[in-house]
């Protein structure tokens, strides 16, 4: 800023919504609170329609101003929708095959086992492997779900994320989860919990 607009006490855009010191790195891993988000944006609404704090209406939706500029836009940051985007590319990672999985991955997938939906919890939480891979659901009203997963499965649902097998090797095939197989039957659900069950997972330890 030049030392004439310092003595003047002008305050520039850059200096007032530092946008360059927003930690994107710990937002990728924690995410973005709700109430960070929504700041962020009455901050840009406040800045682009010059309101001072003033509540009144635009006369361009934010969604507009959103949009490139060859298409009538400014270009402006959609926050949600990039904290959205964080969120699909922690499924995307999630969603890899074992081997290739960060160890995050894998403390991941107890977490979301512990917050499974009471129903499917007859089989023990470490036959839950993935809610991905098996016909179990996480309750994400569980308080014991950390809110970056929580955000996560919330991405998964909104876009329904499933399996889609195309001409699956039996190499995969074998190591597809036993314990709520995408593959079975509902019916065959009511003897997971019953001394068969239990004898398959204790005893020869499916």
């Amino acid at each position: 800023m030049p030392e004439s607009e310092k003595k003047l006490g002008v305050e520039t855009a850059a200096e007032k919504y530092p946008c360059h010191k927003w930690p994107r790195n710990l937002t990728r891993v924690q995410g973005m609170p709700k109430s960070t988000v929504d700041s962020l944006k009455k901050q840009t609404d406040d800045y682009i329609w010059a309101k001072d704090g003033e509540k009144k209406a635009n006369t361009i939706a934010m969604t507009t101003l959103q949009k490139p500029k060859d298409e009538g836009g400014l270009g402006l940051l959609d926050v949600e929708t990039r904290n959205e985007a964080i969120d699909a590319k922690r499924l995307q990672t999630m969603l890899l095959p074992p081997d290739d999985q960060p160890t995050w991955c894998k403390m991941a997938a107890r977490q979301l086992a512990k917050a499974a939906v009471k129903q499917f919890t007859n089989v023990g939480e470490e036959a839950l492997v993935s809610p991905f891979t098996q016909k179990w659901r996480v309750n994400l009203s569980s308080t014991g779900l950390p809110e970056s997963l929580r955000r996560m499965m919330r991405v998964a649902t909104k876009y329904n994320t499933h399996l889609v097998a195309t001409s699956p090797s039996t190499e995969i095939k074998n190591s597809m989860p036993f314990w709520y197989h995408v593959g079975n039957k509902d019916k065959l659900v009511s003897i997971y919990g019953d001394s068969w069950g239990v004898c398959q997972r204790e005893t020869h330890k499916i």
